[in-house]
Order: C-alpha cells, then structure tokens, then sequence
C-alpha cells in the first residue's frame, strides 16, 4: 500500500509586508522596476506579475550591487524575455517566481543567462521552471525545448565589464529551482560573451536541479558546495555532474549524490555525506563525520583507481566513522597516500555483505599504515602487507602479531660517492641533503617485507661506519687497529620516507672511503673498540655498502617516476636501472593481455610487452604504464520454450517437443569477460549444422530485445547467436519444435451415437500419440480400430503428442428396435476443427550415413550361371603373394571398404589390402576401428572421420555410451558414442557432477544449471553443496542452500549487501508490502528494501507506521493514505480511539481511528 501526500503546488516563505524595512520600494511593472535599480534602491518588492522585455540589442537587465529583490505574496512574479546581469556584489532575489521566457521559436537566439559579470548572487526560495513546447502557455512561440530554464554564467554580456570573484548560492531550493546549467568558467562563444576564469564560489541546496551540471574547468580557483538543508534526513541531490581542474574542491554535505566527477582535484564528503561515483575518476578524496564514498555502481571493471591521497578521519582518538563501500570483486588502487582511518564494506554500508577470503581489496602507492583501513563487517579482519606498495586483504582469521625481527636486509639503493660538506648536520635538525640516502627494505623471518615504519626507528643506530681500507685488509697488525670509524650516522624522516636512511655528517668527518656494516638485530656495543672486534661479529651483519666521500661537487644522479596502473612497480628510478612491474590478477573471465604506455621500453630478461611480469631498462625519462586485459571466456546462454531449456547448440534434431497452445521464447546470455554485446536469433524450418549457422548472413538474423512467441501450427528450430565485447562469440539452438494445435480426427463414428454391434472407427493425426478405448490402450498408429460388441455405453478416445484429445461417446444395444421413431433427432457432431498439418518437407537423413557393402561376402559358385552374370567377391594373393580383393576373377581396383578372409577382417584401398590404414571403416554390422589393416577388436579410445570423434569399446563403435571419459589428461563428453565438442551442461562421473561447456570441463565456471534433479549452484565446474546466496539466470535472481535452488524460502534476506524479497527462492521485483527479519518489519518497495519510506503499511495484523523503511513503534501522530488520514498510537493505527486529537497545530477530530481536520 502506498502512501499519497497530497503537497502544494509551491510554497513561499513571502516577505511579511508588516515587516518591511523603511526605504522598501515597491514596484507593479517594468517602468517602475528599472527606475527602482537605477535608483539604487536597496530592497524592491515586486506585486503581481512583471514582464521586462528584451530590448533591440538583446542588453540584459542590469541588477546593481547590494540588492534584494523579494515578492510581496504568491503572485509574485518577474518574466524575463532577455537576459540578466549583475554590475555589483550582494545581490539577492528571493521568494519570488523568476521565469525566463526566450525560446527558439520563429529561429530566434535564445536568451535566458543569468552573468554573473564576477560578482555575488543569492537565490533564495526562486521558482525558474518554465514549461516549453505547445504546453508553454506561449501563444504558440514555447518553441521546440520541453523547459525553459536559465543559465547562469560568471562572465558577462558581450563588451561589458566583469569582476574576478564570482559565486553563487542556491539556497531554501523549491520543487521548481531548476537551472538549466551552471558555467563559472567560459569563454566567449559563438556570441562573444565576455569570458571568465577567476575565482569561482557555488554553494547549493541539494534540492537544487541544474541539468547540465556545475562547470569550472578552467577557473583559477573553484570551490563547490552542495548540501542537504534538513536537520536529521540525508537529502538526495538533483545535481549529478561535475566538471573541474586542478584548481577545483567539492564538498558534499548532509546529502547524497549519485555523481559523474570530471577533472575534480579534491572531493571533501562531510557530515554523513554519500558519493556513489557513477562514472568518472577520482584525485584527492576525504572521507569523515560519518561520510561515505560508495564505489558499487562505478564501470566494470573491478579495479578502482583513486589517482591522488586518501583520507580518513583525523581525530586523536583515530576511531573510523567514514565509509568505503566497495562491490564483492573491487580493488582500489591509491596512487599516492593514506592519511587517518576508514571503514570498508562490501555491499551496504548499514548491512555489509562478507569479504571474499583472501580477497586484497585496497592498494597504496605511498604512505599508509595498517590501521588506514578497517573491515565494516563484524568477524573480518584486514592482513596488512607492504611489498612495493600496501596491501589491505580481507580474512576472518586474527592476524597475527608481526615478527619484528629482522631476517633479510636488501639495499635496494646507496650513494656511491658523497661530498661531504653537503651533508653535515643542521641546526635546525633538517635532513642535510634529502638526495643523499640509502634506500633499504627489510623482512622479517618469514619473509614478509616489514613496514618501514617499524624498523626506521632503530635501523639507523644499528650500522657501523669503518674504513674500507682495515675492513678488506687481512694484515694481523690492522686488527688492533682502533681508529677505524668515521663520523658519519644514517638519520631518518620516518613520516614522509619510512624506506629512506639519509647520510649526516658531524665534526671530525674526513674523506676518503668506507664500508657501511648493518647489523639490524643489534652488536655487542661493548666490544667493538678494535677492528678485530668488529670483525669478530660478521656473523650478524645482514649487508654491507661501501661510500667515498669526497670535498668535490658532484653531479647528482636525476631520478624518473614508474606509475603502474593494474600492477606493481612504481617507485623512482635511475635511467639504466632494471625496473620490474607485475600485471595484477585478472578478473574471472579475463586474462592478461599487454602493457601500455606513454613510451617506447627495452624491455629484456626475455620478456616483452606482453608479459604479466616485465623487466625493462629504465629510460631517461618518467613511464606511465598500465596493465590492460583481454575477454578470454566466449558467452553463455540459455533458450527456454515453456519448461523445456537449451544451452547448447543442439547437433540431432529430433522436432520431438510438441506444444499445442502458442509460446513464448526466452533467451539468457551471460559473460564472464568484458559482458554481453547483442543476442541474436533466427526461426528456421529445416535443421541446420553448426558451420552453417555460422554462415548465416549478418542481416538474416534478428536482434532480440524481449520474449517473442511462436503460434500453432508450426515445425520449427530457434537457433541464437550470442557475442560479447570482447569479439567471442557463440551459437545455442532448440530441438526441433512442433507446434500443433490441431486435435485428431476419428472417422467412421458418430458422437452420442447408439449401435446394433460391434463399431469400426478410424483415426488420423500427423502427431499421433495413442488411441484409448475405454481407457485401455488400443494402439499407437493411424489407421482402424474397432470398438468390442459389448452392450453399454463406451469412449473412444484420441491424443496427439501435443495433448490435443478427441473424444467419442458410443452406445451398444442389442435390443429389438423400437417401432416408433424418436421424436427428437439425435444431434449431429461437429466436424474436427483442422485437420492435422501435414509435414512440409521429407525429414531430413541422419548426419552421418553408414555405407553398406552390396551383400555379405560369400564363396565361389562352381559354375557359371546360366542366366545373368553373377558376380563373386573374394580376397586371394596373387602369384607375387600380394593381397587383392577380386569382383570374380578382376581386382576391383573401385573398392574401398572391409573384408573378410580365413585371417580375419581387413581393409581394402582400390582392391587392395591397405597394410598401413589406421582408422575407421563401417559395414552392415557396423563402425570398427583397423589397425595397420586390420580390424582391431581389443582397441579402447578414440577415433577420428569426418563427422567427429567417436568412442570405441572392443574394437567397435559404442553408440550405447553416454557419459564423461578421460582418454588422456582431459575429461570429455560422450553422447551416443559420439564426443561432443560443443556440449554445454552437467554430467556425472565417480567424482561428483561437472559443468561442461563446450565440451570441456570449465573449470572456472560459476553460476547455475539445472538437470533433471532441478537446478544446481557451480563453483569452478562443479557442483558446490555447501553454497549458500544467490544466482541468476535469465528469469531471475534465485536463492540457493547446500547448493541447490531453495523454492521453499519466502522472506526477506541480504543479496550483496542488499535487503531484497524472496518469493518461493525467486528474488520479487515486484512485492511491495511488509517484511520481517531479526531486525524488526520493513517495507519492501518493487522487491527491495527502501529506506526512504515514510507512510503507512499493511499487514494480515493491521495498519502500520513506517519511517525510513522501519516500523516505527515509537510513533504517535497522523498518518495518510489514498483513503484519508488516520490517528496513529504506538506506530499502529488506533481504532479504539474516538477524540481530538493536535498534530503539529493541527488539530483533528478522530472517530474510530479515522481523522478529520477542524
């Protein structure tokens, strides 16, 4: 039941004519108008309706600065047939209907700007909907444009003057504050408007439409605000497109937008604000006060790139209470950092779906830590990784402590000379030369890279500094050698560079060259006085690096970006250096395909372009790469006629499903890849092979967009073709079809007829099932039958294989005739109404014909006939004791084909015995298998001819096998003896049930198919019992438990984080009503949860109360519906109460529940 509110047409907060300031000006019509801005009034209140026309040269009304400009009362209106400009700052126009009426009519230049010229406008509660077309009310001129709106511009007029700050705000929007688009940076057009690219300000109500969008692609700076203007309700805003540059923040308040952001440098989402990014690209992006940014709805691929820094909530306390809701397969890549905390769903974010086990859902190119991110769903958790970037990977086992220890120690860059004097340390506590540093990953002792932050702290006092000269030397003497070190340390900027290790010198440091040692798990601080004593702890340095210093400037090494998209590897690296990038993993259906670039790369190690993991020699410049993929999966389908489904190409065409009543078709196609592109069909009368289907003219096929149905009397096979975008295509058929409406036709009897004796009668259909008399089966065919002489009353009774039925009633007496007539005739029957089709065509032969030899052979007659030549065939060896086959005493050099001697069967080529023929050959016993000749009776596997494959027991042609076989390392699917290579669909073997498609095991398959037990869940290929959600198919989205599909189950349940309404294990799009779980009643809208809902509901226990979606018990007031309005009490309606009753200031007179105003 839904609740109508019947709403206002407009509603006006009109200034109070009490409470007009002194100085008020108000006007009644264009003349008083102008003279009142001229004038410079500073509030001017319009009465009535004013219409300001367009002068010759199309100049704007010109509104000075310091304005307001209100409406005296609902008639209040200001009609523009030109364009408006302001000259100053402050202007307001408020509580008035603002409507531009210039249209394209007659070919006239549309003028309905608003130019801001550079300066400030308020609209405060301002209608500027103007309804076009004949509607328009335009005496015929509205013009071809279903609305017109204004457009605002913060330019100006052609030759006029503008300033540098423009803005606008839209506030206290009503049903009708529309604008048609908003343009703070222009040029100057076709037009010659005066361009502007300064600063920009729009701050809008959300309610606000602006059609086109909020445009500031090219201002100097630019800040967007829109908000929701309610207290407590998360307002759903009208505007979805924006467009910026590298100058230009968004912010989004108290409000939700389904967005297409372009260009925007930084989106700020504040004060439970929610962006559902529909298309588009994110930079810079914050999250907080309980904010969200929902990425489900964003492309399809599922990689998400954010191409700036994330941030999260700042607050000391760092307790996320902003959102990420990702869908089930996203992956989120942050180019740059990671700042403050943020909670990450899938799904929903009040009702979040599970993580996918091991699934990593958020990688970092930068700064992050582990705490960046935080699993919204109760029981998971986030296992945090750095390799070359971080990696957040959701699992729902308690991560363990970290192992802090450090196993492994790789430096994976040092300075190879340094000059000294640049790196001794500052006062101020700076990092001498941030350029001079050493570059160093650790792992700890399972190997997994540690987070520099973790190590950074205590790395650089764990390196000692000794001359290189007494670390190589081997002289004893050097071991007593105590003045060995330098004063140079390894200092750290833990925040900005947790990896980096800078070089600061101190007094007393001198040139000359020497070893780095690094001992990450500590020395014996104790003793190390002499080199001896160093050198006694190798075993615990992990590495060791040698630097020269020197006092000679030196030419410093100039390093270049990697930015790898879809992958790792980016980092900074010298020209020359080997640079290493992997392909993130594909998505189910796609596969790696090529990197791409912005330049030319050498690549080496023996990998190129196309390799998932690429090494290449680091050119003298930045490289952007991204690892692009490619549709690997070809489509799937389905094609239902009435219960009867078809998912492959169907080779033997048997026209064996009947119907007697029109049906409709319904085709699915599903893909793993890149998805469906078009779905074709085409309605044949002859059956037709594959390759032919594949040769199908483009323009013979028709495009299916909806179910189509096929009406009796027809023979038919529909034949699909399904592509996707990937370029793959494939072909699905039906059995051949017949649909026959016609019912048998029995002849040589009468209906309600009585007989003396025996009844012969004859039936006839082209689709005869079998013919009953007195429900006892009398036969199959067509042709005569004969009802038994037995007295009473008997049925005859005829079915077609369609369940078209004729029946005939009879009645047998042996009584003397009566000697006087009936006076009523018997009635006549009516005849058959059509008579059954005939076949239009012969039925088509059998694929494959077996050729039979003329006869068996036999021996030799001792004489020659006397009649006709008989000829005699036989194999014997000539003189040389060659083989032949003979027809009488001539080679039948024309034979080809088996025969039999004393030695067993052979093979015969051209009359002679094929000694080298491995194969197939056939009589009228049937397919055999010949090895070197000869038949092969022990042979067990495959053979090969024209037609296909074929499976071979003993020598001979199995076609009584159905079923999976594994002849070498792959299972393939048999049917009547015959491997099918395009078979899609189940089958079993001692393993459990497989999915086959194209007549292999696709062992990456997920989703349903069905056989005769009902319908089953797949996962990679076979069937999952422990499977427990929802899969779709062409009819629908179905629940499945212990992997089958649950028809039992009707109720509410989450599919993907998403509340939706189950109805015998099928997803309703269409219930709208109530619903329970174990979070109290909902109201269900179209099958889905809507938490927008607020009204009345009704369920087999009464009417009830509901807001945002929920059954609010709490609630004590008026509730509407189409039938009126009615007194609530405790969230349900109270018939028990008869009384007065005040709303809000409304007071109502209730009489059973049942309320009316006062």
């Amino acid at each position: 039941m839904t609740t109508n509110t019947v709403v206002p047409f407009m509603t006006y907060a009109y200034a109070d004519t009490a409470n007009i300031r002194a100085g008020a000006v108000t006007v009644t019509s264009e003349s008083q108008l102008r003279q009142a801005l001229q004038a410079g009034s500073s509030l001017i209140v319009v009465s009535g309706s004013i219409t300001v026309a367009e002068d010759a040269a199309g100049t704007p009304l010109m509104i000075p600065g310091n304005v307001t400009i209100t409406g005296a009362d609902s008639s209040s209106e200001l009609i523009i047939r030109g364009a408006v400009q302001l000259t100053g700052d402050h202007v307001t126009i408020q509580n008035v209907k603002l409507h531009f009426i210039s249209t394209n009519a007659l070919q006239s230049v549309v003028h309905r700007e608003i130019f801001l010229a550079g300066h400030s406008l308020v609209l405060d509660s301002v209608d500027t909907y103007v309804k076009g077309g004949a509607g328009s009310g335009l005496g015929g001129f509205g013009g071809t444009e279903e609305e017109l709106l204004p457009t605002v511009y913060a330019g100006g007029f052609k030759n006029t003057v503008v300033g540098q700050n423009a803005s606008l705000t839209v506030t206290n929007a009503v049903e009708n504050t529309k604008i048609q688009a908003v343009y703070m940076s222009h040029d100057s057009g076709s037009d010659g408007k005066t361009a502007y690219t300064g600063s920009a300000e729009v701050y809008a109500d959300a309610k606000t439409v602006i059609r086109e969008g909020i445009h500031t692609e090219n201002n100097s700076c630019a800040d967007i605000t829109l908000k929701g203007m309610g207290e407590s309700i998360i307002a759903s805003a009208k505007i979805k497109d924006f467009y910026g540059n590298e100058n230009t923040s968004l912010t989004l308040q108290k409000c939700s937008v389904d967005g297409n952001i372009q260009n925007v440098e930084n989106v700020i989402l504040d004060d439970e604000a929610e962006l559902c990014l529909v298309s588009g690209s994110l930079k810079n992006i914050e999250v907080k006060n309980k904010a969200s940014l929902n990425l489900t709805e964003y492309d399809e691929s599922i990689f998400v790139e954010i191409k700036g820094n994330f941030t999260g909530n700042q607050t000391s306390d760092n307790i996320a209470d902003g959102y990420i809701v990702l869908k089930k397969d996203n992956q989120v890549i942050i180019d740059k950092d990671v700042t403050g905390t943020t909670k990450a769903a899938v799904g929903n974010k009040l009702f979040p779906s599970v993580f996918t086990e091991g699934y990593t859902y958020i990688t970092a190119q930068g700064k992050a830590a582990k705490e960046s991110f935080a699993p919204a769903k109760a029981g998971w958790f986030f296992k945090y990784t750095v390799d070359t970037q971080s990696n957040w990977t959701a699992t729902t086992k308690q991560p363990e402590e970290e192992d802090l220890s450090v196993g492994r120690l790789v430096i994976q860059s040092a300075p190879q000379t340094v000059n000294i004097n640049r790196i001794f340390q500052k006062e101020d506590g700076s990092i001498p030369d941030d350029t001079v540093y050493f570059d160093i990953d650790c792992y700890n002792s399972q190997g997994v890279l540690m987070d520099g932050a973790d190590v950074t702290d205590w790395l650089g006092s764990s390196v000692l500094v000794m001359k290189t000269s007494l670390w190589e030397s081997e002289d004893a003497e050097s071991l007593n050698e105590t003045n060995w070190g330098e004063a140079v340390a390894l200092v750290t900027d833990g925040e900005n560079y947790p990896n980096r290790y800078f070089l600061e010198a101190y007094p007393g440091a001198k040139t000359g060259t020497y070893t780095f040692l690094f001992f990450p798990n500590g020395y014996d601080e104790g003793d190390i006085e002499t080199v001896g004593a160093v050198k006694a702890q190798k075993d615990k340095i992990f590495a060791e690096c040698t630097v020269e210093f020197t006092d000679k400037d030196i030419e410093p090494v100039q390093k270049h970006q990697v930015i790898v998209g879809n992958g790792t590897g980016s980092g900074e690296y010298a020209a020359g250096d080997i640079v290493t990038i992997t392909a993130a993993g594909a998505a189910q259906g796609m596969a790696f395909d090529r990197w791409a670039g912005n330049t030319a790369l050498d690549f080496t190690e023996n990998t190129d372009s196309h390799s998932a993991t690429a090494v290449f020699i680091m050119p003298d410049g930045d490289v952007e790469i991204n690892a692009e993929y490619k549709d690997i999966s070809a489509p799937t389908g389905e094609i239902t006629v009435s219960t009867n489904k078809w998912n492959v190409f169907c080779n033997a065409v048997t026209f064996g499903k009947f119907f007697k009543e029109r049906q409709e078709v319904g085709i699915h196609a599903d893909d793993l890849g890149l998805g469906i592109d078009k779905v074709f069909y085409l309605i044949s009368e002859e059956a037709k092979t594959l390759e032919e289907v594949q040769n199908i003219q483009a323009s013979d096929w028709t495009v299916y967009e909806q179910r189509f149905a096929i009406d009796p009397d027809k023979k038919c096979i529909v034949y699909v073709k399904i592509t996707d975008k990937g370029g793959n295509t494939a072909y699905l058929s039906t059995d051949g079809l017949v649909f026959d409406g016609s019912s048998p036709v029995i002849s040589g009897v009468k209906h309600n007829e009585t007989y003396g004796g025996s009844v012969q009668f004859t039936v006839n259909d082209d689709n005869l099932d079998y013919v009953e008399i007195d429900g006892v089966l009398a036969g199959r065919e067509n042709g005569g039958y004969t009802v038994t002489d037995v007295e009473g009353a008997h049925t005859i009774t005829a079915v077609d294989k369609a369940g078209n039925r004729t029946q005939v009633s009879v009645t047998i007496v042996h009584a003397t005739q009566p000697t006087t007539e009936s006076t009523t005739e018997a009635p006549k029957p009516t005849e058959g109404t059509t008579e059954a089709p005939k076949p239009t065509q012969k039925p088509t032969e059998a694929p494959t014909e077996v050729t039979k030899p003329t006869e068996k052979p036999t021996e030799a007659p001792t004489q020659k006939p006397e009649t006709d030549e008989k000829v005699i065939y036989e194999m014997r060896q000539d003189a040389d004791g060659n083989w032949h086959y003979y027809a009488n005493d001539t080679i039948a050099a024309d034979y080809c084909g088996m025969a039999v001697n004393e030695y067993g069967w052979w093979y015969i080529k051209n009359g002679d015995v094929d000694f080298t023929y491995t194969g197939m050959a056939c009589n009228e016993y049937g397919w055999w298998y010949f090895n070197n000749g000869q038949l092969d009776t022990t042979f067990y596997g495959l053979a090969n001819n024209e037609y296909g494959t074929w499976f071979y027991t003993d020598g001979q042609l199995n076609f009584g096998f159905t079923g999976m076989i594994i002849p070498d390392d792959e299972w393939l699917y048999v049917q009547n003896g015959q491997v099918l290579t395009d078979y899609t669909g189940m089958a079993l073997n001692d393993y459990g049930w497989w999915y086959f498609n194209n007549g292999r095991i696709d062992f990456v398959y997920i989703g349903m198919a069905a056989n005769e037990y009902g319908w089953w869940y797949f996962n990679n290929g076979q069937i999952d019992f422990g499977y427990n959600g929802f899969a779709a198919n062409e009819y629908g989205t179905w629940l499945f438990t212990n992997g089958i599909l649950n028809t039992g189950f009707t109720g509410m349940t989450l599919n993907g984080g998403t509340w939706v309404y189950v109805t015998d294990g099928y997803i309703s799009d269409t219930y709208t009503g109530m619903a329970l779980n174990e979070y109290g009643w909902w109201y269900f809208n179209n099958g889905t949860l809507d938490f927008n809902y607020t009204g009345m509901a009704l369920n087999e226990y009464g009417w009830w109360y509901f807001k945002n979606g929920q059954l609010d018990l709490g609630f004590t007031g008026i509730g509407s519906n189409e039938y009126g309005d009615w007194f609530f009490k405790d969230g349900r309606i109270a018939f028990e109460y008869t009384g007065s009753y005040n709303d809000g200031g409304q007071w109502y007179m209730v009489n059973s529940g049942f309320a009316s105003k006062i």
